[in-house]
C-alpha cells in the first residue's frame, strides 16, 4: 500500500548527507546547558528522545563562538574552545546511538548578546546601533575584529566535525550577528563589510568560506537566514532571495529559511515567536521567492502542526524539508507517529509559548512544555511501571485532572476519573471558543483520546459524593476541581445576578449593537472584549492596573494588545478602579483621583478566580487515603501550571 505522507518520508541528501526522510527537527535553545556552556544529561536525554523519534536531521541549539562576548543565552552551549568536544561527542554519540544524524549551530550573539548584561561590557555589531531590549547599545567592530571573527567560526565549525556531528549550520538569522551584517537596517558600514548588498553579505561569505577551508569538501554546511525581518528597513524577501543565490554559489549546502528579528518586543519578534493565533503554514509565502533563487535544499519552519499540511507543502515544492521546533518538543513521536500512519495520536503544540519562550526568553529559566511536562526530565525517566498497583480516584476533567489520570495509569495503577460536566476539558473547552485560542480545543481532544488509549475509567456527569467514594474506595484521592469566578470584595455589586465572562462564552455571545462594560483587563478580559466587538458592540473594558493582560506571556500579550488596538470597537481603560456596580452603570475611579460613571447595557464580569472547594469531602476520606490537590483548586494559574501539577501527581503516586 502506498504510503499516507509519501514526501515526507522520501529520502533527502543535503550535501554528501543522506536523510531518511524530510522532517528537521529546528534549532530550539533550551538552556540544557550547564553554566559553563558545557553539555549535560539534561540535553543528552532531550535530543536523544528526539532522535529515538525518528526525525530526519537534528540541528543542535546554537552554540557560541565566542565566550562570553557572543553569548545569546543564560545557560549557552560553548564551542569556542577544544575542551568542549568531549562534552559534544557525547551528545553525538546519544544522537547516533538512538538512529539519529545531527549538525550543529554556531552562532554570535552580537549586539543581543547577553554579555552587556551578565559580565559587564559593551556588546559588539556591524555598527554602534540603538537596542531595544538592551540598555547597552553596542560597539563598532573594527576590520582586525571582524577578521578575527570569521576565523572563531571556522574553528567552531572544525570543532563540530571533531565532535562527531553529521553537519553544521552557520546561523546568520534572527537579528544576531551574521544577521546585523546582512540587514540594512543593523548595518551602516561604509567600509568593505557594508554599503550596499555586496558588502553587507561579505562577512558571511567569509565566514562560509572559512568554514569549508576547515571541515573540508566534504562536510555539510547550511546556512540559516531570515527570509525577511519583517521590520520597517529591514532584510526583505527580495534582497533575502539574492542573499540566498550568493550564499549557495559560496558554498552553503542548504539554507535554512526563518523570519523575524528580537532586537525589541514587537511585530517582529512576535512573528519569529509565532502565538497561538498564528495560523499553521502562515510563512510560506515569505520563503518562495528565496526558493526559486537557490540550487541546493531549503529547509523552512511553515510553522507545521498536522502531518497532512507538512506533505503538501513538500508535494507543491514550497520547501525541500520541513523543520520542526516547537511540535517536537510536544511530541518527540510526532515522526514515528506520522510514519505509522497514527497522526491522530500526535500530542499537537498549541503556541502557547509559556514554557519554550516564556520561560527561556524572559525569565532565564530553561524550557518546559504545557502539554509535554517531560521536557527536561527525560534522562530521569519517571514514569517507569510501578511493581504496586493502586486505586485512584481523581475529581475534576480539565486538563490538570486529565494529566494526573493519563500518568498515574502509565504507571499501571487503576484509575477513576471523575467529571460533573458533561464534557471532558474544564477551562480549556470554554477557553477554545475564544478568537486566536481555537488550539486550546486541541489540549481537550488530545487529552481525551489518550485517556481512551490508556483505558482509563472516565465517568462523565458524575458528582463526587461519600457514597462514590465509598463505592471506589481509593488509596489517593486527586483533587483537580479547579476555580470559579470571582469579584474583587472591594466593589460594591447592585445586581440581581452578575454575568461572568465565561457564562458568556457559553451563551455564545448572543448581544449584538449594545453597549457593554468589560471589567477586568486581564487575558480573558480582553478576549471577551474582541468576540464582544466583532458582534458589532461597542465595548469599554476598565482594568484597576495600568498594563492589561499582564498575566500571559509577552508574546501572547503583544499579538492580544495588537488585535485590541485594531478594533475600533473597543475602549481600553488602565488604571481604572470599579466602585459600584448597577444593573446599567458602572463607577469608577481613575489614577488621577477624578470619578466617572459609564451607561451601559449589559456589564461581564472577568475579575479573576478562586479556588474551588470541595463541600462533601470533610469527614468523608479515610486516614489511610493520601489526599493531592492540584491545579487551580490550590492556585488559580495557567494551563502549563495545571498539566504540570497532574504529571507530578500521576508520577508520585
Amino acid at each position: 500500500m502506498p504510503h499516507r505522507f509519501p514526501m515526507l518520508f522520501s529520502p533527502g541528501r543535503i550535501g554528501t548527507l543522506e536523510l531518511p526522510n524530510r522532517i528537521v527537527m529546528a534549532p530550539v535553545a533550551t538552556s540544557f546547558a550547564g553554566v559553563e556552556g558545557e553539555v549535560t544529561e539534561w540535553m543528552l536525554g532531550y535530543y536523544a528522545e528526539r532522535a529515538k523519534g525518528g526525525v530526519g536531521l537534528i540541528i543542535i541549539e546554537n552554540a557560541n563562538v565566542d565566550y562570553p562576548s557572543g553569548k545569546s543565552g543564560t545557560t549557552q552551549l560553548r564551542v569556542d574552545q577544544d575542551r568542549f568536544i568531549p562534552g559534544l561527542f557525547r551528545l553525538t554519540e546519544a544522537i547516533h546511538a538512538a538512529g539519529g544524524r545531527c549538525a550543529l549551530q554556531i552562532n554570535h550573539g552580537g549586539a543581543v548578546a547577553k554579555k552587556g548584561i551578565d559580565e559587564g561590557g559593551q556588546p559588539v555589531a556591524p555598527s554602534p546601533w540603538p537596542n531595544g531590549r538592551y540598555t547597552t547599545n553596542p560597539k563598532r567592530l573594527s576590520l582586525p575584529a571582524v577578521k578575527s571573527l570569521i576565523f572563531r567560526f571556522a574553528q567552531a565549525a572544525r570543532r563540530a566535525r571533531q565532535a562527531g556531528f553529521d553537519a553544521v549550520e552557520i546561523h546568520g538569522g534572527h537579528g544576531y550577528l551574521i544577521g546585523q551584517f546582512l540587514s540594512p537596517l543593523t548595518n551602516h558600514r561604509v567600509d568593505r563589510y557594508g554599503g550596499n548588498r555586496e558588502g553587507r553579505i561579505r562577512f558571511a561569505e567569509e565566514v562560509l568560506i572559512e568554514v569549508r577551508k576547515w571541515v573540508g569538501p566534504d562536510f555539510p554546511i547550511l546556512f540559516r537566514l531570515n527570509a525577511s525581518d519583517l521590520s520597517e528597513g529591514g532584510l526583505e524577501t527580495e534582497d533575502s532571495a539574492l542573499i540566498a543565490g550568493s550564499l549557495a554559489e559560496a558554498g552553503a549546502d542548504a539554507i535554512d529559511l526563518t523570519v523575524g528579528t528580537h532586537y525589541e518586543l514587537n511585530r517582529s519578534m512576535c512573528s519569529e515567536l509565532g502565538p497561538m493565533s498564528y495560523p499553521e503554514g502562515w510563512r510560506l509565502d515569505l520563503v518562495q521567492k528565496a526558493k526559486t533563487r537557490v540550487n541546493v535544499p531549503v529547509i523552512a519552519v511553515g510553522p507545521f502542526r498536522e502531518p497532512a499540511f507538512a506533505e503538501q507543502a513538500l508535494q507543491e515544492g514550497k520547501v525541500d524539508f520541513v523543520a520542526l521546533g516547537r511540535p517536537l518538543m510536544a511530541d518527540p513521536e510526532w515522526v514515528s507517529k506520522t510514519f505509522k500512519e497514527h497522526p491522530a495520536d500526535i500530542r499537537r503544540c498549541i503556541s502557547c509559548n509559556e514554557g519554550c519562550v516564556r520561560a527561556r526568553v524572559f525569565e532565564d529559566h530553561p524550557v518546559s512544555c504545557t502539554v509535554n511536562p517531560e521536557v527536561g526530565l527525560e534522562y530521569r525517566r519517571l514514569l517507569r511501571p510501578q511493581t504496586l498497583t493502586r486505586r485512584i480516584l481523581v475529581v475534576g476533567g480539565g486538563p490538570a485532572g486529565c494529566a494526573a489520570a493519563m500518568f498515574a495509569r502509565e504507571r499501571g495503577h487503576h484509575v477513576v476519573l471523575i467529571e460533573q460536566n458533561p464534557e471532558l476539558g474544564g477551562n480549556c473547552r470554554v477557553g477554545s471558543r475564544l478568537p486566536g485560542k481555537e488550539k486550546l480545543g486541541w489540549v481537550v481532544e488530545d487529552q481525551r483520546r489518550k485517556l481512551e488509549h490508556l483505558r482509563v475509567e472516565v465517568r462523565l456527569r458524575t458528582p463526587f459524593s461519600s457514597q462514590l467514594l465509598q463505592e471506589i474506595t481509593p488509596n489517593v484521592l486527586i483533587l483537580a476541581i479547579g476555580a470559579i469566578p470571582s469579584i474583587p470584595r472591594d466593589i460594591r455589586v447592585e445586581q440581581t445576578k452578575p454575568l461572568y465572562a465565561d457564562d458568556l462564552i457559553q451563551m455564545g455571545f448572543p448581544w449584538s449593537g449594545c453597549r457593554v462594560a468589560v471589567i477586568g483587563g486581564g487575558a480573558l478580559g480582553c478576549e471577551t472584549a474582541l468576540v464582544l466587538a466583532r458582534g458589532h458592540n461597542e465595548v469599554v473594558v476598565l482594568e484597576a492596573l495600568e498594563t492589561a493582560a499582564r498575566e500571559i506571556e509577552p508574546i501572547s500579550r503583544f499579538d492580544l494588545l495588537d488585535r485590541l488596538r485594531q478594533e475600533r470597537r473597543i475602549k481600553l481603560l488602565t488604571g481604572a478602579r470599579v466602585r459600584r456596580v448597577r444593573e446599567t452603570e458602572v463607577h469608577y475611579e481613575l489614577g488621577s483621583g477624578s470619578k466617572k460613571t459609564l451607561s451601559v447595557e449589559h456589564t461581564v464580569w472577568a475579575t479573576g478566580y478562586r479556588p474551588r472547594a470541595l463541600d462533601d469531602l470533610s469527614g468523608n476520606v479515610g486516614e489511610d487515603v493520601e489526599v493531592r490537590h492540584i491545579g487551580d483548586c490550590v492556585k488559580p494559574r495557567n494551563i502549563l501550571h495545571a498539566i504540570r501539577d497532574g504529571f507530578w501527581a500521576g508520577v508520585q503516586v
